[in-house]
């Protein structure tokens, strides 16, 4: 007998749906890396260079100190490849002894601890000795070139010749911090069989899978690889996890036990990459009636000590750099370059913000140099249907520069303050002739139970993937989204889908996805389950592209046309004034997969390309101590808990009783009076919906409510809060049911990454019970002690006042 006929309900795609993990990361529930309760695990830190290049000549640890106590790693422990895998062999997991030191920071020695402040302690009897040398820390002076890219399309010189006017312009774009609110970290578990288990923050779980096996000389099946909840990447977490985990993995198999590497703020952003800074020159040639006759442009990105990924982003900043505009005749020579500074790589755009910033100022200078309106000299230039790219690509389809600029001027204020116009384009999906080299593969299984559960290595960041997928499949199976299921990003599970970069987690793997569930609808017609399909990506045969050229080949098609170019002006003035209002249209070709996050993820993509951390204003909260408001027992400090100081026992502490009440329940608590309460809370009590995020103040992860006010609970010590309620977002929900404020943030998007989201809710609680008639601008006020690095904070201004209507 054959199967009955599978339900059609309706379609998912294109409406906004309830994330998957909403509920989890509005209630505090979704376990990041720092969360994770590891009994026995051990503490572990990297020692890092202090100068920026020389060798080194001896690494002396102290005899008085009691070194039993601890577990050392030197590169002489590593016990396969001394290299971080990735594009080129040229990163030093550990730097040797009379190893060469490229960069400050550049890691030498890793320590374990059982506690933190022996970790500490043992840190400050370790002595490096160097030779000096003249570090490189300028671009004009480097001499070592990691990549170079060559695009030309006609004859340059000719066309200069017969100019009216050439403008020559050199810009120069600095480095940017992804400023992921979750720090970099991971915690290695070392096996019996010498597997090696990684739990970590990460983005391309199969880059950390390869880098583990090369150092540790491990076979697919001993290096394990699972992503935690995330807390952001923006490309910061897509290559800088390997040797994160890596460095876990080697303390894990020395100490035989696991250990826990989590960076603070500090390590943070002074270790890992950035995005590349450069110098950018542009030669324009224009007739006097804006008639645009060539391009010469030069592009030097600074790749900092090693390669990274530095080959591919220089690509993408070659390929954007003439912008969204039809010019006949263009010439780009693009080289990175090293120099004595941490690495720099991936980050959100991958190079092209930093060309087309260059392009859109060459526009109005070339439009100030002919005395004419730079919106004019777009609307002349912009690229339209069956204009021909740098790169030789025709565009047949889906160029929407004419309506996103007209959407743009129509959305802009009118004020007179003064108004700013970009028009860019970006191609998505991976680089060049990369999704061939990838072939990613996904795996969708029917079960037995009449579910099914979709396997791909493709992570959540924020992006809001284990919704889409799911939405994907449904529709494609003909069944309701909830039979279907995400497993595990875990690599001894899912197969290597390929790194979740570029927008293709949702157009290359998504596809695939499509096409597994299409054949397992088919087969389900005739057999039984369960039943396992695979689908790897397999590049269609009219797609070329010539490395070497930077061409697309002789059908004139590049593959990232396949997908769609978008188009998107963003209203707002460049250099370093603030952009007020900014409205930034998108044409993407077709309709989004998620609405309401994606709008959302529109809005921080903007802010991205010109601030990096958008708008964060000062806040009245971060300078808050409750001064004066502490009991007077010893130990208590009033003022700021730095660092490490109040973070586990230490020696000598002098132990008191601290009772207070935290989500409606009375706690005593014996520990220092000064231990900050943000580790009492998470560590002594389990609430870790309260986040560590800068450790500072800056950033409202760790937002708490103290007798219903918003305080950083990194800032002040336990003793402040003996006698007081404190409520954490465990303790928001009324009687276990979300609040509407929590029902808010899933329906609008305002909950992606999740990690800023507690301390917003509990901003936003505040801010309601405080007045429930608010102005958009009131509530942009209100949260400003609060940062986003995913939303844009248009979705949560949106939750918020949805909760006052």
């Amino acid at each position: 007998m054959s199967p009955s006929p599978l339900p059609v309900p309706g379609t998912t795609v294109g409406r906004s749906v309830p994330r998957r993990e909403g509920v989890d990361k509005v209630t505090g529930r979704a376990r990041y890396t720092d969360d994770i309760a590891v009994p026995g695990a051990w503490y572990g830190r990297t020692i890092r260079s202090t100068i920026a290049r020389g060798v080194i000549r001896a690494i002396a640890l102290n005899p008085a100190f009691d070194w039993s106590r601890i577990v050392v790693v030197t590169s002489d422990d590593i016990p396969g490849d001394n290299v971080v895998q990735l594009i080129r062999d040229d990163q030093p997991v550990l730097a040797p002894i009379r190893g060469e030191i490229r960069h400050k920071e550049e890691p030498i020695l890793l320590l374990a601890a059982p506690d933190r402040a022996t970790l500490e302690e043992a840190a400050s009897h370790i002595r490096i000795e160097y030779e000096l040398t003249t570090p490189v820390s300028d671009i004009g002076s480097a001499t070592e070139v990691f990549s170079t890219v060559d695009i030309t399309k006609g004859d340059v010189a000719s066309a200069q010749g017969e100019a009216d006017l050439v403008v020559e312009r050199e810009f120069r774009v600095g480095l940017q911090e992804q400023l992921y609110i979750e720090p970099q970290g991971a915690i290695a578990f070392p096996e019996a069989d010498g597997t090696i288990r990684i739990i970590g923050s990460l983005q391309c779980p199969y880059y950390v899978h390869r880098a583990l096996k090369r150092a540790l000389k491990l076979n697919d099946q001993q290096a394990v690889v699972v992503q935690a909840e995330t807390g952001g990447g923006f490309g910061g977490k897509e290559e800088y996890p390997s040797i994160v985990a890596v460095h876990a993995a080697l303390l894990a198999r020395k100490a035989g036990r696991p250990v826990r590497l989590i960076y603070d703020r500090h390590e943070d952003l002074a270790a890992t990459t950035k995005r590349h800074p450069g110098v950018i020159r542009h030669r324009t040639a224009v007739k006097k009636d804006g008639t645009l006759l060539s391009q010469d442009i030069e592009i030097v990105l600074d790749g900092g000590a090693y390669c990274t990924l530095t080959p591919v982003v220089l690509s993408r900043a070659a390929i954007h750099a003439t912008g969204p505009y039809s010019c006949p005749n263009v010439r780009i020579r693009a080289r990175a370059v090293a120099t004595n500074t941490p690495p720099n790589g991936a980050f959100r755009g991958f190079g092209a913000p930093q060309s087309l910033f260059a392009a859109e100022l060459m526009v109005e200078h070339v439009a100030e140099r002919l005395g004419i309106s730079s919106v004019d000299l777009r609307r002349k230039w912009m690229l339209r249907l069956g204009d021909t790219t740098a790169t030789g690509q025709v565009l047949t389809e889906s160029v929407g520069s004419e309506l996103v600029l007209d959407a743009a001027l129509k959305a802009a204020p009118t004020a007179r303050r003064g108004r700013g116009l970009s028009l860019v384009f970006h191609g998505s999906g991976f680089t060049g002739s990369g999704e061939k080299k990838l072939q990613g593969t996904i795996a969708l299984e029917a079960l037995a139970d009449g579910t099914f559960r979709v396997l791909t290595a493709s992570t959540e960041i924020g992006q809001g993937t284990r919704t889409i997928f799911c939405q994907l499949a449904a529709d494609a199976l003909g069944v309701p989204l909830e039979r279907v299921s995400l497993a595990p990003q875990d690599t001894s599970l899912v197969p290597d889908s390929g790194p979740t970069v570029a927008s293709r987690t949702a157009m290359i793997v998504g596809r695939l996805v499509q096409e597994a569930a299409t054949e397992i609808q088919q087969r389900l017609q005739r057999e039984r389950p369960p039943i396992r399909v695979e689908k790897s990506y397999i590049q269609p045969e009219s797609i070329h592209w010539d490395e070497t050229t930077y061409g697309v080949g002789d059908d004139r098609r590049d593959q990232n046309e396949r997908r769609r170019l978008s188009e998107r002006p963003a209203g707002h003035l460049p250099h370093s004034h603030r952009a007020r209002r900014p409205a930034h249209p998108h044409h993407s070709g077709r309709e989004s997969l998620l609405a309401r996050p994606v709008r959302g993820q529109r809005h921080r993509r903007a802010a991205d390309g010109w601030t990096g951390a958008g708008d964060h204003r000062r806040h009245p909260r971060r300078d808050r101590r409750l001064a004066g408001r502490g009991s007077g027992h010893p130990g208590k400090s009033v003022g700021r808990i730095a660092g490490e100081e109040g973070r586990g026992k230490r020696e000598g502490y002098v132990p008191v009783t601290i009772a207070f009440t935290i989500n409606g329940h009375s706690v005593a608590v014996e520990v220092s009076g000064s231990r900050r309460l943000l580790d009492v809370i998470r560590e002594d009590l389990g609430a870790t919906g309260t986040k560590e995020g800068c450790g500072e103040g800056e950033c409202g992860a760790c937002s708490v409510l103290i007798d219903g006010e918003v305080v950083d609970s990194c800032l002040i010590a336990v003793g402040q809060v003996e006698g007081r309620e404190v409520t954490t977002v465990e303790g928001l929900a009324d009687g276990g049911r979300l609040t509407a404020l929590q029902q808010a943030f899933i329906a609008h998007g305002a909950a992606q990454c999740g990690i800023c989201t507690p301390g917003l809710l509990l901003a936003a609680h505040v801010l309601l019970q405080h007045s429930k008639r608010l102005t958009a601008d009131e509530v942009r006020e209100g949260l400003a002690g609060n940062l986003c690095r995913c939303t844009g904070y248009t979705k949560i201004i949106d939750a918020v006042l949805s909760c006052t209507k």
